[in-house]
């Protein structure tokens, strides 16, 4: 009976006592889950320009263009055979009468 007495008359808590050797290293543990993903990093520096491509699949005609500005006024023709100068038997003018060209 005197340990029944014993644990129902407890004393107070005695001092700390001193801190014990490292104990040793536990086993390796599990690899944990993947993180977030980080921020995009800064634009790097520009490159050099690239060589020249082949040229390029010959396009399509274009629309017929607008009409254009109307044009000056041509010379004078030459007088048809109703002219005043007199026909002749075949109905062409008379020799030395007809339009002759003037000189510039």
């Amino acid at each position: 009976m005197p340990c029944v007495l014993r644990s129902f008359f407890q004393g107070r808590p005695g001092l700390d006592g001193q801190k014990g050797d490292k104990g040793n290293g536990g086993e390796k543990g599990h690899r944990g889950e993947s993180g977030l993903p980080g921020t995009d990093g800064i634009p790097g520096l520009m490159g050099d320009s690239g060589a020249q491509g082949t040229a390029g699949v010959k396009g399509d005609r274009g629309r017929r263009g607008k009409k254009g500005v109307k044009g000056d006024k041509g010379d004078q023709g030459v007088p048809g055979l109703d002219a005043p100068c007199p026909v002749g038997p075949d109905g062409l003018p008379m020799p030395g009468c007809g339009y002759r060209m003037p000189y510039n």
